[in-house]
């Protein structure tokens, strides 16, 4: 399924829905910066909350996101491959390391 820019992280931290794209009148195509996919009203990171994470000392974001990133990098790619990448990704962003997320 092709993605722009804006649904990356859908749903959980994907922008807020295209309302040109939802009426078919979208001009800004994979550039668009808002999400061309389904919302279901489902609870997602919002501006004010992506702030608030923003704002969060890195461990304890990293705490919250990397469960998430686990989870739905193993839905997306099962490949050993993938699998690899996931592994060094968790594995450098141990407490006190990866800078920033």
């Amino acid at each position: 399924e092709d993605t722009n820019i804006g649904s990356l992280g859908h749903p959980e931290v994907c922008a807020r829905p295209c309302l040109f794209f939802a009426a078919g009148q979208c001009e800004n195509g994979d550039a668009c910066r808002f999400c061309h996919l389904q919302h279901n009203n489902e609870v997602t990171l919002r501006r004010e909350l992506r702030d608030h994470l923003r704002q969060m000392p890195t461990d304890v974001a990293k705490g919250l996101i990397l469960p998430i990133i686990e989870q739905k990098a193993r839905e997306f790619d099962p490949s050993p491959e993938a699998e690899m990448a996931l592994e060094h990704l968790l594995y450098n962003c141990q407490p006190g390391t990866c800078a920033a997320i």
